[in-house]
């Protein structure tokens, strides 16, 4: 019996992750509408209206389903066929290249500089055999007690 509630448990989680995507596909694509395409005031209007009553926390559910398929029709398939078109896109700009031996023998790796010089003008990374280390007078020393 157990196992059944956690399953229902389960589903209704699932059921509430993909309701939440589905609205906020939903939001996006309104929103994107108003901000790309040339909409007349009216429209505006419109999608204003339903972009606040689907973020509303107070409008039921079931009406947010009834709007998102009376403005967008079949949304599932959408945003199905917009998941499929953009990892498409994401396949053709993305290209495997394979390394031959050739090409990586002809690899050079370059460590980069891990200290820098700092000369007392501020200058950074002066490769100079003209700049050398001068030994400070102030001979500063701690002055612990010597354990006994």
């Amino acid at each position: 019996m157990e196992s059944r509630e956690s399953t229902s448990a389960n589903d209704a989680e699932k059921e509430d992750e993909s309701f939440e995507s589905e609205l906020c596909w939903c939001v996006e694509q309104l929103q994107l509408g108003i901000k790309n395409k040339r909409p007349s005031k009216d429209q505006v209007e419109k999608a204003t209206k339903m972009i606040r009553l689907l973020k509303s926390e107070k409008t039921a559910k079931a009406r947010k389903r009834q709007i998102m398929r009376t403005t967008f029709g079949d949304y599932r398939k959408k945003m199905a066929a917009e998941a499929r078109q953009n990892a498409s896109q994401v396949r053709q700009e993305t290209k495997i290249v394979a390394v031959t031996s050739e090409k990586a023998k002809a690899s050079l790796f370059l460590k980069p500089k891990s200290e820098e010089v700092f000369m007392s003008t501020g200058a950074r990374g002066i490769e100079d055999d003209t700049w050398h280390f001068r030994k400070s007078e102030n001979n500063f020393e701690f002055s612990f007690p010597e354990p006994d």
